[in-house]
């Protein structure tokens, strides 16, 4: 039955999630980066070459079950998640950098996607699954990514009031059956996630971390000032999870990956969380002293 459920509805929401993401581009976010365009260009080479580097080394040191290290894997070779967005929002963080980047990761993961699985195997050999046709990759990329971020572009396009009066409804709403999805997924695999929810966290909260000093460290690589680089940081770390369960489900045909993605989604989200907290703490601190040097 989960798998019935999975096949439509995870298509059905990564598929809204782009659009509201399409609902939010205009023009001034594609000149956005030649405005900063080593900004933009560093954090996308980074994201393409640090994450899946840092997930390869992760599932070589620690001894986790087979699905847990091919979730790592798929995770890390997907585009950025909208929830960086979010972070970066509630941090009052670059809300337009994060909207950019994520945009344009979302853009080219037809390409990227399909390069990462095979740098994967030539790496991995045996000891990976990902050997699917590319072009079955890349079917569910247009019709889960570019296709509905078109879509939303659209829209905004032609009805542009329309838009400014019901995208946060739709943002809300698209939360919303995202939070009821992952409760279904633990009600019907509840013993599953019991058992692997230690071990998910464990990597979750490893790649949190490594993937918020990798974002970090790009941003400082390319002299970014504190609040871009934690948006650096947000955008490097928040993976797609949706587009990563349709891969999962649809293409490599694992169901338990959608145990894996709620894990790891939620796990995630504390960490975010308490990093939005300090981040805000600092930076209040830094505005009530404004003397003092801003932290590198």
């Amino acid at each position: 039955m989960l798998k019935s459920v999975l096949t439509v509805a995870v298509p059905a929401i990564v598929f809204v999630t782009m659009v509201v993401v399409g609902l939010g581009l205009t023009v001034d976010d594609f000149r956005r980066v030649w405005r900063q365009p080593r900004l933009v260009i560093t954090a996308m080479i980074g994201q393409i070459v640090l994450l899946p580097g840092v997930a390869l080394v992760l599932v070589q040191i620690f001894e986790v079950t087979a699905f847990v290290a091919q979730g790592m894997l798929l995770v890390a070779a997907c585009p950025a998640g909208t929830m960086a967005n979010l972070y970066a929002y509630l941090a009052r963080a670059n809300v337009a950098l994060a909207v950019t980047l994520n945009m344009l990761s979302c853009i080219v993961a037809a390409a990227t996607m399909p390069a990462i699985f095979a740098v994967y195997r030539e790496v991995l050999g045996a000891a990976t699954s990902f050997a699917p046709p590319t072009s079955k990759i890349l079917a569910q990329l247009l019709l889960t990514i570019v296709a509905p971020v078109l879509v939303g572009m659209t829209v905004r396009t032609f009805q542009p009031a329309w838009v400014a009066r019901y995208q946060l409804v739709l943002f809300r709403l698209n939360l919303l059956l995202v939070l009821l999805l992952l409760g279904l997924v633990m009600a019907a695999e509840a013993d599953r996630f019991a058992s692997h929810l230690a071990e998910i966290a464990v990597m979750a909260a490893a790649m949190t971390g490594l993937g918020l000093l990798a974002g970090y460290t790009t941003g400082w690589l390319a002299h970014a000032g504190a609040t871009d680089r934690f948006t650096l940081a947000m955008v490097f770390v928040v993976r797609n999870v949706g587009v990563a369960t349709t891969i999962a489900v649809i293409v490599f045909g694992q169901v338990e990956f959608a145990v894996f993605a709620t894990a790891y989604f939620v796990t995630q989200t504390f960490l975010l969380l308490g990093a939005v907290v300090v981040f805000r703490l600092v930076a209040n601190h830094q505005e009530s002293n404004p003397y003092e040097p801003e932290s590198t």
